[in-house]
């Protein structure tokens, strides 16, 4: 995994200064959050787009405390905020399921700030 991490450092590098802020709240300074976890899920998540977001500390938290309906959250984030980079066929294919749909998706998109 040490090598993993040394090989994409300057992708995520890049990635969290074109992110800038954090993509859920708009302030704050930013982490980047995979949103498939879970014994090898986030391995396979490290370098791609369409598996991160960009979180401050304070909604990294409050995402995790939401369990599942934070990373249909964290999918409506990147459908709001990166919308060429929303693929939720990649997250059922890494999470090994069909789940959540797109309605769910688009009806979390409603609760974003």
């Amino acid at each position: 995994m040490a090598a993993l991490i040394k090989e994409i450092k300057p992708f995520r590098e890049a990635m969290r200064k074109e992110i800038g802020r954090c993509e859920l709240c708009r302030s704050g300074k930013v982490s980047l959050h995979e949103i498939a976890q879970g014994f090898g899920r986030r391995r396979l998540a490290l370098d791609k787009r369409g598996l991160i977001v960009g979180l401050c500390e304070g909604c990294h938290r409050m995402v995790h405390s939401m369990g599942l309906k934070g990373k249909v959250l964290c999918l409506a984030v990147l459908l709001a905020r990166r919308p060429a980079d929303y693929n939720l066929q990649l997250f059922w294919e890494v999470n090994g399921r069909r789940w959540p749909d797109h309605e769910e998706v688009l009806a979390a998109l409603e609760t974003l700030p």
